[in-house]
């Protein structure tokens, strides 16, 4: 049986909104403590490799209203895919990993390359984080459209570590624009207190996301080797989101680390998770946060 799904990969990151509310956006992401979940039965094995490859093809998809992949996607780019890729009527057709069919497509999806218009700091920084916060909600939505096809068995263990692995990657680029965007806020402005109310509150989600994440660590329905791959995109990610979460929840995420390096079931990921640890114990010390 397999383990309850989240209902969402951006659990906690949405309270970013709240942090810098003004901003005029709404979002749709879902904002709920890492590990809430859906109702979905456990699964204690490894799910099985999915079935053929029923994605369909680059041209197949452009002509379904999904934006080409040769280009960087906008927020606006995502939303379309979204459309597209929902009215799909099997999700086994959804881009897979490193498809031969519609890996170009998946590697659309997840690319970093989409994030780099949000981190150009020649450009105002609310306009920035305003376009960064409207790419999290497409996303958002695009994660989920892989939650189902995974809890369906139509998508692999392969796909969900990097839909999981952009979602880190997302988060660092908002916490990165955060940085920038709250020292232009005005000491003396009604709604100063209200927004820095709202950072200390992004940041306990944070750590709630981080939690959840490391939970995926332990479930046996990813495979050994995924999650293995996984620990390498914390190695890149987890050290900017450490170093921005509450000091308990610091600790916490270190006391987790080290219990499942302790764990002889995950002795595989044992040499991942030690430099995992280091790497975050340098963050940790370099940026230190207000008890």
């Amino acid at each position: 049986m397999r383990h309850m799904r989240p209902v969402s990969y951006l659990a906690g990151l949405g309270l970013i909104i709240v942090a810098v509310g003004g901003c005029g956006k709404k979002t749709s992401a879902t904002i709920l403590p890492a590990g809430t979940q859906a109702s979905t039965p456990e699964q204690t094995t490894p799910k099985p490799v999915a079935g053929p490859d029923l994605s369909l093809t680059r041209d197949e998809y452009i002509r379904a209203g999904v934006p080409a992949p040769d280009r960087t996607w906008s927020a606006e780019d995502m939303r379309d895919a979204v459309k597209a890729l929902g009215m799909l009527k099997d999700t086994r057709a959804l881009p897979r990993y490193k498809s031969g069919r519609s890996g170009d497509v998946f590697s659309r999806i997840t690319s970093a390359d989409n994030l780099r218009l949000y981190q150009d700091r020649s450009r105002p920084v609310d306009g920035r984080l305003s376009e960064a916060i409207s790419f999290m909600d497409a996303f958002d939505e695009m994660s989920k459209l892989y939650i189902v096809a995974f809890r369906d068995d139509s998508t692999r263990d392969a796909d969900e570590v990097e839909i999981v692995a952009a979602v880190m990657r997302l988060t660092v680029v908002l916490l990165e624009i955060v940085d920038q965007y709250v020292p232009t806020l005005k000491k003396d402005a009604p709604d100063f207190e209200r927004r820095m109310k709202g950072v200390s509150q992004m940041r306990q989600g944070l750590a709630s996301q981080m939690v959840g994440q490391l939970r995926m660590l332990e479930k046996k329905e990813y495979r050994l080797s995924e999650r293995s791959r996984l620990v390498g995109y914390m190695r890149v990610t987890f050290p900017a989101m450490a170093s921005q979460a509450p000091v308990a929840s610091q600790k916490e995420i270190e006391s987790r680390l080290e219990q499942l390096s302790k764990d002889p079931q995950l002795k595989e990921l044992h040499p991942g998770l030690a430099q995992l640890r280091g790497d975050l114990q340098k963050a940790v010390e370099k940026q230190p946060l207000p008890r």
